[in-house]
């Protein structure tokens, strides 16, 4: 991914951050009163870290809301207001599409779940502590036209496992467990 500063020194005008579906979508609008944005515009993928908090006595107080990967942008009002539209690591997976057949034989399931984030350019990804992750896949194959989040699922619903986008944009997979029982004791 490309760095380029434009967000730290331009004013947000409003955000709308959608983590309600598989796929975390931002769409931000940026002040680009001085045209700096006309002249040099956004990189495509490129990587933005939406951060929220508040200022107190001249000191930024902050959070991460998550980090995103520029997929589009455009022009508004006269060009005096970029809007960025944004989608997490699970995003890239989704519009990622394989081109060719793609053929892994006698993989770990833990490489072939980093393979395929690889070829959509997610290149952090974390695991749990389950067994199934050393399970050897005898063949997993990518079919043209379909994306890495499409093989992404299908290898959890072979390793049971979930994914989780991060806020740092990395992915994380873990298997769920059932919680265990409430062990109460009553009457003593």
């Amino acid at each position: 991914h490309t760095a380029q500063t434009f967000w730290s020194n331009r004013t947000l005008r409003s955000y709308e951050l959608d983590l309600s579906k598989t796929i975390g979508e931002l769409t931000a609008d940026v002040v680009n009163q001085d045209g700096a944005l006309t002249t040099a515009p956004p990189v495509r993928f490129a990587v933005l870290t939406l951060e929220r908090g508040l200022n107190v006595a001249g000191t930024d107080y902050y959070v991460s809301a998550g980090t995103f990967h520029l997929v589009g942008f455009r022009f508004t009002l006269q060009n005096n207001i970029v809007r960025l539209l944004a989608v997490d690591a699970l995003g890239l997976l989704a519009l990622w599409e394989a081109d060719q057949n793609f053929r892994w034989d006698g993989e770990t399931l833990t490489q072939l779940v980093k393979f395929v984030c690889a070829l959509a350019g997610v290149h952090s990804v974390t695991f749990d502590a389950a067994a199934v992750w050393t399970d050897t896949i005898t063949v997993f194959t990518i079919q043209p036209s379909q994306s890495a989040l499409a093989a992404l699922d299908s290898l959890a619903a072979r390793g049971g496992f979930d994914v989780v986008a991060q806020e740092d944009g990395s992915l994380s997979c873990f298997v769920p467990t059932a919680a265990p029982a409430a062990q109460h004791t009553y009457g003593l």
